[in-house]
């Protein structure tokens, strides 16, 4: 498969804001995934061609809706309040109880909507995410602030690459790195810059041992942008969490490893069956 057939929807909120998605895949087991910064970039509706070419290999397994932040985003717009947002979405479009995958900066959100709506949410999967901001993290995001708020987009987007991909695709990218600040800039610099803000000092220490789903943590072992001790802490929080490192990997783990998508699919399955998730 090329590509994966998809849907374009929004939906508006009763203050006017719009939240887009996208809804893809036929198979029998409902997935709701909340992106990480990307979606500061481009909304889901702007992305969608992206997302239907990386998803494609899970259409046949699962009934996918990926869900964006609103847009416009409000000063100083809490975590707490992106998840009412989707909790909202998911309620709206009648999408039941599902399994939800927090990707990245969107892994706190889906630790609140897992508290908050613990009947919507049958398991829940954590890729490379964080339920605290460590000092290296926010580092890395105050540097991308400071390039995004001098306008400087081929160095953000150079920066992005070199924190969250493995070495192999850093050299691929090499040869486009003179296009990266066309490429890359956002509709909405804005949005960008106020998803990076509210993530600067996270902290779900009180939210994460709420979470009474069971819960698989998948990360790299080389992730620089969150590091693995990061994404262990966090796994110790939950009650019901199981973990698992890929050697060699970075950031972009459920991209770049294709054992990603088969641990998903188990993790799926015993959900299915109502096992015990499965210990690594």
């Amino acid at each position: 498969m090329l590509v994966a057939k998809y849907a374009r929807g929004n939906l508006t909120t009763s203050y006017g804001a719009q939240i887009s998605y996208i809804t893809m895949g036929e198979g029998p087991i409902p997935l709701v995934i909340i992106p990480g910064i990307g979606d500061g970039i481009q909304t889901i509706e702007e992305a969608a061609p992206g997302y239907a070419w990386t998803h494609r290999n899970r259409a046949s397994q699962f009934r996918m809706l990926i869900l964006s932040r609103r847009q416009p985003i409000p000063l100083s717009y809490s975590i707490e309040e992106h998840a009412n947002d989707m909790i909202w979405a998911m309620e709206k479009l009648q999408w039941g109880q599902t399994m939800l995958e927090g990707i990245s900066l969107g892994g706190p959100i889906a630790q609140w909507i897992a508290v908050k709506r613990p009947q919507l949410v049958r398991g829940l999967v954590l890729t490379s995410t964080m339920a605290i901001t460590s000092k290296q993290t926010r580092t890395i995001m105050k540097e991308w602030l400071m390039l995004a708020q001098q306008n400087k987009w081929a160095d953000f987007n150079w920066s992005r690459i070199a924190y969250t991909s493995k070495a192999s695709t850093v050299n691929t990218y090499q040869m486009f790195r003179p296009f990266l600040g066309v490429l890359g800039k956002p509709k909405h610099p804005g949005r960008f810059e106020r998803i990076l803000e509210g993530l600067l000092y996270a902290d779900n220490h009180h939210v994460a041992p709420l979470i009474r789903c069971p819960t698989l943590v998948l990360g790299g072992t080389e992730d620089r942008f969150i590091n693995p001790a990061t994404q262990q802490e966090m796994a110790r929080m939950i009650p019901q969490a199981r973990m698992k490192l890929f050697p060699g990997e970075g950031h972009n783990v459920d991209q770049d490893n294709a054992s990603y998508l088969q641990d998903l699919d188990a993790f799926a399955q015993d959900l299915k069956r109502g096992t015990t998730v499965l210990a690594y």
